[in-house]
């Protein structure tokens, strides 16, 4: 029929769907015969409308053509329109192919749709537009691998994907080791066992041990030493608590008080809760080392006990302080002043001991005498040093003596002299000497000022009372020694400072030998 009556709308309504056509498979089928053996008239068959093909990458494109293709990139802002898929596009191709004439429907196959370039003219398929490189090619590829190559690439979104190199192939796993021969082996073993004897054992093993018994003996020696301080510190107090009750033991308790400055020679003070005394603790540099005393004081400043504590000093000589008691006894009922001495029992064979521990005893007497008194002699005015050396002198005359190492010189009313003399001490200060002497140059006093020496030792020799007492009845030249003196003008040095001790003895003759220039001058 070479025209076919068109159907009303509800004719194609009732009209039963045409099956889904069949793909072409490119071969000819050969025409049936009729019944009488002519050819039957062939109907042209209708082609089935090809489905789209899947997405093809740039990747896919420049292998199939050679060539690099660069397609147009989508406007931003638009979405790409996905290609119909599916029944949909099987019912769009039916209905456009439906209308057209059988003559005119060209064959479609898929080698066909390869050999078509990418950039042809006219209207291009959604599958074979050129994906741009950057996020629409990584969003629009469609398998997993290619998403890698986008992401694992170097210089993502600046170069298109499959035109760098390939990529390198794997380093070969490392062959493994050849096993050590017996030799080898027993050649380790030698150089073993030849630094276990010859460095291990003799050098190295004995240094480990004895850093490791030196760390672990320091550990313990540490440790004990926090446990034991505590208690050992405990215990002394305790021990000198005793001694301060043995030698006051009309006080019912003490308080401690406390300088407001140090003290050269003083470690502590200790004052009676009633009111009975004092206890001061007091040292002095002697033979071996320190030697400590305890001396208590009564209401009224006389000494009511002395104790000597432990110390250094040689066993058998200077150590009989402590357990002598004869001569720390010879001391109780003295008054507050100072001790010479030459006026005491020393103990024999320990001379320097003995005067240390009588250089304690007037140490701990100077510091009561100053600061429970209130009598001290370093705020003495020059006409207060005149009248302690000469009390029975009422007026002083000053006299004119020319010597270099005498400062001044004065006359009292009572026939006698006091004169200055000056020495360089130890550190080249000056260390002067007022000398009271009657008119046959034996000396009545002697005044120091020492406050140029080394504190603790030279510096407190001007309120040594007992240092300065040893003088009296001296006359020139007198000599400083520090042995057991044979002569009668010889003087015991202070202990630990015997420099200072010179220096005072050259002033103290300077003084004397200018008696007879001021004689003339008086």
């Amino acid at each position: 029929m070479a025209e076919s009556k068109k159907k009303n709308p509800a004719q194609q309504a009732a009209a039963p769907k045409a099956a889904a056509p069949k793909k072409a498979t490119g071969k000819t089928v050969p025409a049936k015969k009729a019944a009488d053996g002519s050819p039957a008239k062939q109907t042209p068959a209708k082609k089935a409308p090809a489905k789209p093909a899947p997405k093809k990458t740039t990747v896919a494109a420049e292998k199939t053509d050679g060539a690099k293709t660069s397609a147009p990139k989508k406007p931003a802002g638009k979405p790409a329109t996905a290609p119909k898929t599916g029944t949909a596009a099987a019912k769009t191709t039916a209905g456009s192919t439906a209308k057209k004439p059988a003559a005119t429907q060209k064959t479609t196959s898929a080698a066909a749709t390869a050999k078509k370039p990418a950039n042809a003219p006219g209207k291009e398929s959604a599958e074979k537009k050129a994906v741009a490189p950057g996020k629409d090619a990584i969003s629009t590829a469609s398998t997993e691998a290619e998403r890698k190559k986008w992401f694992f690439r170097p210089g993502n979104g600046e170069t298109k994907p499959g035109t760098s190199a390939e990529e390198k192939p794997p380093k070969p796993p490392k062959p493994p080791k050849p096993p050590k021969s017996t030799e080898q082996l027993a050649r380790e073993a030698a150089q073993k066992e030849n630094f276990k004897q010859k460095i291990w054992a003799p050098i190295l093993r004995p240094i480990v041990v004895l850093a490791a018994i030196c760390l672990v003996t320091s550990f313990l020696l540490a440790l004990t030493n926090q446990i034991t301080a505590p208690i050992i510190e405990h215990n002394t107090s305790q021990e000198a608590d005793t001694v301060r009750q043995k030698l006051l033991p009309q006080a019912d308790g003490f308080v401690q008080i406390y300088f407001p400055e140090d003290i050269p020679n003083i470690t502590s003070m200790y004052q009676a809760t009633n009111g009975a005394g004092y206890v001061i603790q007091a040292y002095a540099p002697g033979y071996g080392g320190e030697v400590p005393v305890m001396v208590a004081f009564d209401a009224d400043g006389n000494i009511a006990g002395v104790q000597f504590l432990e110390n250094d000093e040689t066993p058998g000589l200077g150590q009989q302080l402590v357990t002598d008691t004869a001569f720390a006894d010879q001391f109780v009922g003295m008054p507050n002043q100072a001790i010479v001495p030459s006026e005491v029992d020393r103990i024999s064979s320990a001379t320097v001991s003995s005067n240390a521990g009588i250089t304690a005893i007037n140490a701990a007497i100077s510091t009561y005498n100053k600061y429970v008194l209130g009598i001290t002699s370093d705020a003495m005015t020059p006409e207060q040093v005149r009248a302690a050396l000469l009390p029975d002198a009422t007026t002083f005359t000053q006299l004119s003596v020319t010597a270099p190492t005498v400062t001044e010189a004065w006359k009292g009313d009572d026939g006698n002299y006091i004169i200055y003399g000056e020495a360089p001490g130890i550190y080249g200060k000056p260390v002067t000497a007022a000398v009271a002497m009657d008119p046959n140059g034996v000396i009545l006093g002697v005044w120091l000022d020492t406050s140029g020496e080394t504190q603790g030792y030279g510096k407190e020799m001007s309120s040594d009372q007992a240092f300065l007492d040893s003088f009296v009845g001296k006359s020139a030249p007198v000599t400083i020694t520090t042995t057991p003196a044979t002569d009668a003008n010889a003087v015991d040095a202070v202990a630990g400072a015997t420099v200072t001790s010179d220096a005072v003895g050259t002033a103290v003759n300077a003084a004397l030998a200018a008696l007879p220039s001021a004689k003339e001058a008086g």
